[in-house]
C-alpha cells in the first residue's frame, strides 16, 4: 500500500493553535510578556476560564479533521463548535485515534451520568497525561466538571473563542491567510518526486515518523503559529495529521522586532553547557532521553526540557514511533541554518532608530 499525501488549506487550525501558543508561549519561543498582552484583550471572566481550560485542553486537531467539510477559516470553525452535541462537548477535543478505550468509556459515562466515581476520575486523569503536564487544582476541577456537564462546558468554550476571534484572531487571520496558502503551495511543489518520509521530515524540520508505511494517508496543513514546531495526531487509525510550522525567518510573529526571535533563542540555547554536551553526545550517536539522563546524571524531565529547547531551535532530529521512547539525533543542517541566519542578520542593511 502506498501512503498518499492529502493537502489541507485552512486557517481554522491556526485559530485553535494560536490560543494554545498564547497560553504556552515558552514552548514555542514566544516572548511571555507579549503573549500576556495579547491574552489581556479577552474580557476577565472569559480569560480566567481559558486560563484554566488551556491547562488541559489539547488543540482539537482530530475534531477539525473529522468535520465534513473541513472548516476553511475560524468563522466556519466557530459555527461547527455550535453544532457539537451536548454529550460530546469534552470528548470532541480529548479523543483521537490513540485514546485508550477506557478513557473514551469514562468520558461517555460521565456525560451520561452527569457525574463520576473516584475510579472514573482516576481514568479521566490518566487521559490527560499526553496533553497536560501539571494542571492546577482549579483546572482539574474544571476538567471534572466539563466531563460531567460537557454541554455547558462546550458553550462556555465556544463563547470564549468567539470573543477571542473578535478581539484578536479576526485581524490576525487576514494577515496570515495568504501566507498559509503560499506555504502549502510551496510545500506541494517541493514535495514532487520525494518519498512521504522525506516530505514529513523536511516540513517538520527534523521529525521522523517510524510507522508511515502502514498508513493510507498523511494529511498536511500549514500553520503560522506553530513555528518552529509541529503538531501531529492520528485522527483515524490509517491517517497521520501533520500541521507544520511555515513561518519564515523574515516573518516575525511579534510585529516590530529588530532581532529575529529564533536567532535570540538559538544563541541562548547554545549558551548552556548542558545543551552543548547533549549536542556533542547526539553528534556521536542517537540517544533517548533516558540514555542521556544516565550519561549526564540528570533527571529525565530536565533532559527532556533541554531537548525541547534544542528542538525548538531546529538543532535535533526526533524519531517518533508508537509505544517507543523518542530517539534524538543531531540535525547538522540546523547548525548550518544558525550560521546562515547570523550572517544574514549581520549583513542586512537597516536603519536603527
Amino acid at each position: 500500500m502506498m501512503t498518499a499525501i492529502q493537502w489541507l488549506n485552512s486557517s481554522a487550525f491556526d485559530f485553535f493553535i494560536s490560543i494554545f501558543v498564547l497560553y504556552h508561549p515558552d514552548r514555542f519561543g514566544l516572548r511571555m510578556s507579549w503573549a500576556a498582552g495579547a491574552r489581556s484583550r479577552i474580557p476577565v471572566e472569559q480569560r480566567e476560564f481559558l486560563d484554566l481550560a488551556q491547562q488541559f485542553l489539547p488543540v482539537p486537531l482530530t475534531w477539525l479533521y473529522r468535520l465534513n467539510p473541513l472548516p476553511q477559516n475560524a468563522a466556519q470553525a466557530l459555527a461547527a463548535l455550535a453544532e457539537i452535541p451536548p454529550e460530546e462537548g469534552l470528548a470532541a477535543w480529548m479523543v483521537d485515534g490513540s485514546t485508550p478505550e477506557k478513557v473514551r468509556e469514562a468520558l461517555a459515562a460521565a456525560a451520561r451520568q452527569h457525574g463520576h466515581s473516584e475510579v472514573q476520575r482516576a481514568v479521566l486523569r490518566s487521559g490527560l497525561l499526553k496533553y497536560a503536564a501539571k494542571p492546577s487544582a482549579k483546572a482539574m476541577q474544571l476538567y471534572y466538571e466539563a466531563a460531567a456537564e460537557p454541554g455547558a462546558f462546550a458553550e462556555r468554550f465556544r463563547t470564549a473563542m468567539q470573543t477571542y476571534y473578535q478581539v484578536f484572531f479576526s485581524e490576525e487571520e487576514e494577515r496570515i491567510q495568504p501566507l498559509l496558502t503560499e506555504a502549502l503551495r510551496s510545500a506541494q511543489q517541493q514535495s514532487a518526486g520525494k518519498t512521504v518520509d522525506a516530505v514529513v521530515e523536511e516540513l517538520s524540520r527534523g521529525v521522523q515518523v517510524g510507522d508511515l508505511e502502514r498508513l493510507q494517508r498523511v494529511a498536511v496543513a500549514a500553520s503560522y503559529w506553530t513555528s518552529p514546531l509541529v503538531f501531529y495526531t492520528y485522527p483515524l487509525p490509517d491517517t497521520l495529521l501533520l500541521v507544520f510550522g511555515c513561518r519564515q525567518e523574515g516573518q516575525p510573529l511579534i510585529p516590530g522586532g529588530l532581532v529575529p526571535e529564533t536567532l535570540i533563542r538559538t544563541f541562548k540555547a547554545l549558551g548552556d553547557p548542558t545543551r552543548l554536551r547533549i549536542l556533542r553526545l547526539l553528534s556521536q550517536s542517537p540517544h533517548t532521553p533516558t540514555q542521556l539522563s544516565r550519561v549526564l546524571r540528570l533527571r529525565p524531565p530536565t533532559v527532556v526540557h533541554h531537548l525541547t529547547e534544542l528542538r525548538v531551535c531546529g538543532l535535533v532530529h526526533v524519531l517518533i514511533q508508537p509505544g517507543v521512547e523518542r530517539l534524538y539525533a543531531l540535525r547538522p543542517e540546523g547548525l548550518d541554518l544558525v550560521q546562515r541566519g547570523l550572517h544574514d542578520y549581520l549583513n542586512d542593511p537597516f536603519e536603527e532608530t
